[in-house]
């Protein structure tokens, strides 16, 4: 009787079992995600950074460990069952005992698999929970890495959405900047009309993450456009997601991707091609974009070698706010004139929300001897922002339509010059919306190279947070009193110029993207600050995935940043860096050297 319960109670216990472990496990995953992404892996800079693994995942090994054991008696039993059936000699009793323990073995082997294959998906999916998006993340030795991650800031300057960005539009664009020119039919198939044409679909997907890449979009639901330079392209879609609830979207860019020399875009360690994620909101973006700030601004007085940027408060289609102004026309949405056009060109940068002029009359060299170009001398110097033609859609009133006659956001609002809330179209303020400034140029040339003033995480700091941003402040005073020398031009902040260098390298690399934003006085971003709008200096933070365990990190700026004058960054000036001289001229963790920075030796 108690061999006959027993063998009862297996399959009911084994029932229970999985139904507890179910519940259990699955309540692990309505944690909060942030919060279970602290718990899951604490990883940082510099020495003495532990990890912590989440106790629901430590759960989760130790059942798989202890379901591969059942697994095995189980298939134990199966053995023994069939050798005392075979061995039986015609017992009815033997045979009786063999097939009972056969029934109940295979009954438990059932369970068993089944509580596996329950604990191995939930495990699966706290990972994805804690993550934000499980099938781009890899564990190695040093934490978790972001797979195909490592081509940005390296080979792909910048891209819109950015990454793990939450609440975008549903009627965005996709824009991708490279550092060097592409071959155009990589991303773009068939015929190709006023730079744009259909999405090669075989290197470019586009797709639900939750369905994968054999759902992404088709060539045919989204067009692609490119500015002239073919460095940066627009992937237009459809309306993405849901009304009802937020999307996870991904983005793959293949490894066939070529530059314009035919030669491969991915190489060596990037080779697998890049990816990203973001989350696309319940919303339509109707909203037009806005100026928030100019430089020079209106009725100044200034330097002739100076950089005129134009700042918004929301992302631009670059195909509306970039490309080369000429003699005989080129671009003419946004217009710089003194008795004439003067020609140049109009480059985006800082996550799209960023346009800096620079002409193309060759005035000098600066400290580093890369030219620097001149705006007129002594002259009045008249500036228009163009707004585009609205088509005015009932159901998209301010949006405008390609190719743009002026400027719009990355779902195609039009510019509301006015700050009025609606697109009016192009003409000059009150009623419609071209913004419309003026300055004066001298024919002095300012060449005070921009000084970083601080930086944080301090030098050599240990156990900084996983994700700490690199912070540099770039500000310059002169007799007491803070001048714009340090304002930086946002077009040379970006991976070339600043990078983020450990030790040891990180094997795959992660990703970073720095970028800037100007200050005033007290170091507060002039787009936030309440009271102070006037720009006096810049600060520029490197973004980046995860910080390994075990790992030395350290922010690298290079001459080739420069300021708003077009001078170049000296590495050893400012405040940040004290005993610098001629034979000295390198700045390591605030310290002058005769000899280039190295890094500190992995934390053991």
């Amino acid at each position: 009787m108690k061999k006959n319960s027993f063998n009862r109670i297996i399959p009911k216990t084994g029932a229970i079992f999985i139904i507890v472990l179910f519940v259990f496990l699955a309540s692990a995953l309505k944690a909060n995600p942030a919060a279970a992404q602290t718990a899951l892996e604490s990883v940082g800079t510099g020495a003495g950074f532990g990890a912590q693994t989440d106790i629901a995942i430590i759960i989760g090994r130790i059942l798989q460990v202890f379901f591969s054991v059942l697994g095995i008696i189980a298939f134990v039993l199966i053995v023994y069952a069939g050798y005392l059936w075979m061995t039986s000699g015609g017992s009815d009793e033997k045979v009786a005992k063999a097939q009972k323990i056969l029934k109940n073995a295979a009954i438990g082997l059932l369970i068993i698999v089944s509580a596996f294959a329950i604990t191995t998906f939930i495990l699966r999916a706290l990972t994805g929970a804690l993550t934000g998006d499980g099938d781009q993340i890899i564990k190695t030795d040093r934490g978790n890495v972001e797979l195909y991650s490592g081509a940005l800031s390296r080979t792909i300057k910048d891209h819109y959405p950015a990454r793990g960005q939450q609440d975008v539009a549903r009627n965005t664009k996709i824009i991708v900047t490279f550092f060097e020119q592409i071959n155009i039919p990589s991303l773009v198939s068939g015929t190709i009309e006023n730079s744009r044409g259909k999405l090669n679909a075989d290197n470019v997907k586009i797709y639900k993450t939750a369905k994968g890449q054999s759902e992404a979009l088709s060539s045919d639901n989204v067009t692609v456009s490119f500015t002239g330079d073919a460095k940066t392209f627009v992937f237009d879609p459809p309306v993405l997601g849901s009304a009802e609830e937020n999307t996870n979207y991904s983005v793959f860019l293949g490894p066939n991707i070529n530059k314009a020399d035919g030669a491969k875009l991915f190489t060596g360690s990037i080779s697998g091609g890049y990816l990203w994620n973001f989350t696309v909101g319940t919303y339509l973006d109707l909203t037009p974009p806005q100026l928030v700030s100019v430089i020079p601004v209106n009725a100044q007085t200034v330097a002739r070698n100076i950089l005129v940027q134009m700042n918004f408060n929301e992302a631009l289609d670059p195909t509306s706010a970039s490309g080369k102004r000429i003699a005989t026309g080129g671009f003419t949405n946004i217009v710089l004139d003194s008795s004439g056009a003067i020609t140049g060109e109009y480059k985006i940068s800082n996550g799209y929300k960023t346009i800096e002029f620079v002409t193309d009359d060759m005035c000098g060299t600066n400290s580093c001897g890369r030219s620097v170009f001149c705006l007129p001398a002594n002259s009045d110097i008249d500036g228009k922002i163009k707004a585009a033609t609205p088509a005015g859609g009932a159901d998209s009133p301010n949006e405008a339509t390609f190719p743009y006659d002026g400027v719009v956001d990355v779902v195609g609002n039009s510019f509301d010059g006015n700050k009025d809330g609606g697109s009016d179209g192009p003409g000059n303020a009150p009623a419609k919306d071209d913004f419309n400034w003026s300055f004066t140029t001298t024919s002095q040339i300012v060449l005070d190279a921009p000084e970083i003033r601080s930086i944080t995480p301090d030098p050599n700091t240990s156990k900084v947070s996983y994700d700490a941003l690199i912070d540099a402040l770039f500000q310059s005073e002169r007799d007491g009193v803070l001048v714009d020398y340090s304002i930086i031009s946002s077009s040379t902040v970006n991976g070339e110029n600043i990078t983020l260098l450990s030790n040891p390298p990180e094997d795959p690399p992660s990703w970073f993207l720095p970028q800037t934003a100007n200050v005033n006085q007290s170091g507060e971003d002039i787009a936030t600050s309440q009271n102070d709008k006037i720009p006096v200096g810049s600060r520029i933070k490197i973004n980046h995935g995860l910080f390994a365990k075990d790992t030395s990190y350290a922010g690298q700026f290079d001459s080739g940043l420069e300021s708003l004058y077009q001078n170049c960054f000296y590495p050893s000036g400012g405040d940040a860096c004290a005993g610098v001289s001629k034979t000295q001229p390198y700045c390591c963790n605030g310290t002058a050297s005769a000899t280039a920075c190295a890094l500190p030796p992995a934390p053991i």
